[in-house]
This record gives C-alpha cells, structure tokens and sequence, in this order.
C-alpha cells in the first residue's frame, strides 16, 4: 500500500486553494489529461469542477487508472465533504474508501449476472429459505 499524504490548505487572504502530496505541491497536469474538469485547480468542500478534479487526481495517484470508475463518487463522499479550511487525507483512508466500493461493486456485477442470466431462462430466480 502507497504511504501518501495528501493536505488542502485554504488561504483566505489570497482566495485560494493550494493541496500538497507529501509535502509537494500536488500537480494536477496528469489528471487534466484523463479529464478536465478544471484547468485552474484543485478545489474541495463543495459539490463543483475543482473537487472533481481533486478526487480524480488523489484516485489516479492511488489507483491508477481504474480511478475513472470511483472519482466522482469519491468526490461526493468525501473531497466535497472536506472543511472548507483545508483537510489532510492519506493513502490508507483512500485505500478503505475504494475497497468498500470495490466490494459494492463485486456485489452489483454479481446480482446484474443473476438478472441477466434469468432473464435469458438459463436460470430460476432464487427462492428464500422459507420457500
């Protein structure tokens, strides 16, 4: 597992959101490159475009690729819910979040055969124990 660091600090006085990857300015050139959302930056605390492009940097940083299929429910569970004054997140907080979704997703890709296959009579709907 990746030991990042991720903090988001506000500057109230200049208007302007800065986040930093284990000290260092996150860039977030790379992820423009999958989708931009927003060229002039990172943003959280709120449902918008620099949140986005926050929660598909952070996942592309952890996950890589497969980050296209979680970032914006990241962002609406968890960058848009940051304080508005900043936040830190790290790698493991990441790692849980995407685990419980990838499960979730294990889940509805298994019920979305069943209904398929059901669908097509290759099998019987399931019966309860009490059937």
């Amino acid at each position: 597992m990746k030991n990042n660091v991720y903090k988001g600090e506000f500057h109230d006085d200049e208007r302007w959101y800065q986040v930093f990857l284990n000290g260092k300015i996150f860039d977030h050139s790379s992820s423009l490159q999958v989708c931009n959302h927003s060229p002039d930056g990172f943003s959280w605390g709120y449902y918008g475009s620099g949140p986005s492009q926050l929660a598909l940097a952070i996942l592309l940083e952890e996950i890589g690729d497969k980050a296209v299929d979680f970032y914006m429910s990241f962002k609406d569970e968890i960058i848009a819910k940051c304080q508005h004054e900043g936040f830190t997140l790290t790698s493991a907080q990441v790692a849980e979040w995407v685990a419980k979704h990838n499960e979730l997703d294990e889940i509805e890709d298994a019920r979305g055969i069943v209904t398929r296959l059901c669908a097509e009579g290759q099998m019987s709907t399931p019966r309860s124990k009490t059937d």
